[in-house]
């Protein structure tokens, strides 16, 4: 995502991401999963829905090679910019609570049904313009930066769930002025927000500081959910994935305005039980910069897709 801007150094809000990424929103709501995923149809109703009545069958017994555990298909990335992929979940399969540090994500529900926890991020900063969790600026060359000036870049994006998702990192919050001093460094403070139920074709978002650290569950058939995160993890750039749990040793606080328990999230180590592994699954692939994702809008029919399969990245 790149634009001009009048006012360098400002940044941009929650607000403003999600308007900026409006398009975005309206190209992910009219893809197909059928489409998309080649899925097959099941009459008898003992499968994942994909909404309006339609149940097909699930597909993460058919990613290549086989594996335990949640898996991920790579569709496209561009550097700096943005990731997309779709992470396929087994029946009450999860994935822990984690954050997106200055980031933003899309995520489409292509067929069954998941639980979804998330939290808001505290700006105890209060707007602090040095505060660096802030990571998304518009410089007057137009594009966006983070808080140190340097171009938002990524790593191939094959690699995001390796490695990301099999690191034991703490990084160090910048948001932690009012942290209890036993609390461990990197604690977020946060709103909780309650548990809710999301089912095909659902989209939802989160943002730098609104329902940044979430965790998901699938439901009894299982899921597939389409990610675009803008711009996508990257330890490089401060943006590095970490696991958390909620504080048992704080206690919660009520707050009146927002109508939210204000509660701790300690970082932990990745948790022993979890693991996500990239996959392939038939000629589902990566896009080139010129790939034309209306093949797999509603308006158009089962295509056979001629591009080459996606690397596994172990």
């Amino acid at each position: 995502i790149e634009k001009r801007n009048q006012n360098p150094g400002s940044t941009m809000t929650d607000a403003e991401l999600e308007k900026e990424l409006k398009p975005i929103k309206q190209i992910m709501k009219s893809l197909n999963p059928k489409n998309l995923l080649k899925l097959k149809r099941v009459d008898n109703g003992d499968g994942p829905s994909i909404g309006n009545g339609i149940h097909v069958e699930a597909i993460h017994e058919k990613i290549e090679p086989p594996r335990d555990g949640v898996r991920y298909l790579h569709i496209r990335e561009s550097h700096g910019c943005f990731s997309a992929g779709v992470f396929v979940f087994p029946p009450g399969y999860e994935i822990p609570l984690h954050n997106h540090p200055g980031m933003t994500v899309l995520s489409l529900v292509l067929y069954g049904s998941l639980k979804v926890k998330t939290f808001d991020i505290i700006d105890d900063a209060n707007d602090d313009n040095e505060d660096e969790e802030k990571i998304i600026k518009k410089e007057n060359d137009g594009r966006y930066k983070n808080h140190n000036g340097c171009n938002t870049g990524c790593k191939v994006a094959k690699l995001l769930l390796p490695r990301y998702f099999t690191r034991n990192c703490h990084p160090p919050s910048k948001l932690d002025t009012t942290k209890p001093s036993y609390l461990p460094e990197g604690s977020l403070h946060t709103y909780e927000n309650q548990t809710t139920e999301i089912k095909s074709p659902t989209l939802t978002e989160l943002y730098p500081h609104k329902g940044n650290v979430h965790h998901f569950m699938a439901g009894p058939h299982g899921a597939a959910v389409l990610d675009v995160l803008v711009p996508p993890y990257d330890a490089s750039e401060d943006r590095d994935c970490t696991f958390y749990q909620r504080s048992q040793e704080v206690k919660c606080e009520w707050d009146d305005a927002e109508k939210k328990y204000k509660v701790w999230l300690l970082p932990i180590d990745q948790p022993s039980w979890f693991q996500c592994l990239s996959g392939t699954y038939m000629n589902f692939c990566d896009r080139d910069n010129n790939g034309n994702q209306d093949e797999y809008s509603d308006e158009k029919n089962d295509e056979e897709d001629d591009e080459g399969d996606v690397q596994m990245d172990r």
